[in-house]
């Protein structure tokens, strides 16, 4: 969100169109699909970082 607050303050208005969609995309591959990409990009960072987040 801070993000698109930044992106729109900054007059960068297809940037902020952009990442609008791919946080809906997400959100609706969530409530449909129950498919969650943070999910499977946290997986990612495990396997790279194995201390990550410990």
């Amino acid at each position: 969100m801070l993000t698109l607050f930044m992106g729109y303050n900054l007059n960068l208005y297809i940037f902020s169109i952009v990442v609008t969609v791919i946080f809906l995309f997400c959100a609706l591959l969530e409530a449909f699909f129950s498919y969650c990409i943070g999910c499977k990009i946290y997986f990612v960072i495990k396997k790279v970082y194995p201390g990550f987040m410990s």
